[in-house]
């Protein structure tokens, strides 16, 4: 754990720093919007996919069903789907509420964690790692991420509205990276780090489906993580899919949380 917190303190550095992700991605995004009621934060993203950029998160521990039925018309109200993210810890009590209000949980995410920076090391033969600095760069980290983290149109629609400027991913405490090989960009990932309680969080991690298995999402991973403790970060957090879990607990990424993303039914 972070010197001097115990497990709960931490939960709550993690909860702290995921807010802070979102609201700055979202404010990176053009057109997108920030608000905060009734005890959530309401990410308003420019595309309708309810995908990332258009999520509800609880960020106080006790969240009234109402408040999450005027968030949702929110969303309704300029005509965007909407995601719901709980975390397990804090916000169990909803879930009755959220599934008799037509939602499910679809993702189960584990929350995991990594204490100390990981030894640098050479990427896989015939793979250049390059960081996010111009214009190009941005492109092919979307690119190798449309195929490698993105499953659907509706994923790569939210993925080109959340990565549209370069500001995204350049300046602060963020930072993006991809992985070129055979001439073409195959996976990708990003770190942001909220500098208020020293965690950072790595996201948006993806590899190309052909280039899997080759050690190239763990050094992408690898790359972002280091740059999150060089950006100021004590704890790097994640948010891990099912594909991605071995490969982050191999590199000592070991599970603390859970999480749940909640989608409209039907």
């Amino acid at each position: 754990m972070i010197a001097g917190m115990d497990d709960h303190e931490l939960l709550e550095a993690m909860d702290r720093a995921d807010e802070a992700f979102l609201a700055e991605m979202t404010r990176r995004t053009p057109g997108g919007q920030v608000r905060r009621q009734d005890g959530l934060l309401l990410a308003i993203g420019a595309d309708p996919s309810p995908v990332i950029v258009n999520t509800i998160l609880p960020i106080e521990p006790a969240v009234e069903p109402g408040g999450i039925e005027r968030a949702v018309a929110v969303y309704t109200d300029v005509g965007h789907d909407v995601c719901i993210w709980t975390r397990d810890h804090v916000d169990a009590y909803l879930e009755p509420a959220l599934a008799a209000s037509g939602f499910k949980a679809v993702l189960k995410l584990p929350g995991m964690v990594l204490r100390a920076r990981l030894p640098d090391a050479e990427p896989p033969a015939g793979v250049t790692l390059r960081r996010v600095e111009s214009g190009a760069d941005l492109e092919r980290w979307v690119t190798a991420n449309l195929t490698g983290f993105s499953s659907d149109d509706v994923d790569r629609a939210a993925l080109r509205s959340a990565f549209s400027t370069l500001d995204s991913l350049v300046g602060g405490p963020i930072a993006g990276f991809y992985a070129e090989a055979d001439g073409r960009p195959v996976a990708a990932a990003m770190v942001f780090v909220d500098e208020t309680v020293g965690v950072g969080v790595v996201g948006w991690v993806g590899t190309v489906p052909e280039y899997r298995g080759r050690g190239i999402g763990s050094a992408v991973t690898r790359v972002s993580t280091n740059a999150g403790f060089d950006l100021g970060a004590s704890l790097l957090s994640l948010q891990s899919s099912p594909m991605g879990f071995s490969i982050y607990e191999k590199l000592g990424y070991r599970t603390v949380a859970g999480y749940k993303i909640w989608f409209p039914a039907g």
